[in-house]
């Protein structure tokens, strides 16, 4: 299996995700991903690369280890990936997330904006407007998350009427709903 780092690669960066989407321990995600980006970086593919790099990012910011997270999105900033517009908004969502983190909110607020304009799957384009109305209310301006708020949830409704077309989960539908409802009271 060490001889085919391709399929090293989508098996832990599968489990990774299975495991993140479970709510299981951070470790245990963050050491699924580590073994994806490694056997990614033995392999020829720089989108593969790339995206271990962003979902390691991912993992550490969510495990509240944003200067972690900084070093891996610092690497895959350096990437020159064969599909880069389909890895845009994940590296500008995570750039955000880690400067917001180490509490350069406007910094931050840049990188949402910039994500929500690379936005395209509907679950992108409901993180991103949680993303940025959390930074939008740490400088004093909850108002003007208000819209890209009820933008999210009329793209949470469509998703819903698409049922399985979407290809959104009930689960994920009803999580994101929550944090829409959340940010909104």
């Amino acid at each position: 299996m060490s001889r085919e780092p391709e399929k090293v690669y989508s098996l832990n960066s599968a489990i990774g995700s299975l495991l993140r989407s479970s709510g299981a321990e951070h470790e245990r995600v963050v050491q699924h991903f580590k073994a994806a980006r490694d056997a990614a970086a033995r392999g020829s593919d720089p989108d593969s690369l790339l995206s271990a790099h962003l979902d390691l990012a991912e993992a550490y910011t969510d495990q509240g280890r944003a200067s972690d997270a900084h070093h891996e999105l610092a690497v895959a900033t350096g990437i020159m990936p064969n599909h880069f517009a389909e890895h845009g908004f994940k590296l500008n969502r995570g750039h955000g997330r880690v400067k917001f983190e180490l509490g350069h909110t406007l910094s931050a607020l840049r990188y949402f904006e910039q994500a929500a304009r690379n936005a395209v799957k509907p679950e992108d384009v409901v993180r991103i407007a949680c993303d940025s109305a959390v930074a939008q209310t740490c400088i004093g301006h909850a108002s003007k998350s208000l819209e890209p708020l009820r933008g999210a949830l009329e793209v949470l409704q469509a998703a819903k009427k698409a049922g399985a077309d979407s290809g959104m989960p009930a689960a994920l539908h009803t999580s994101l709903a929550a944090e829409v409802h959340f940010r909104l009271a």
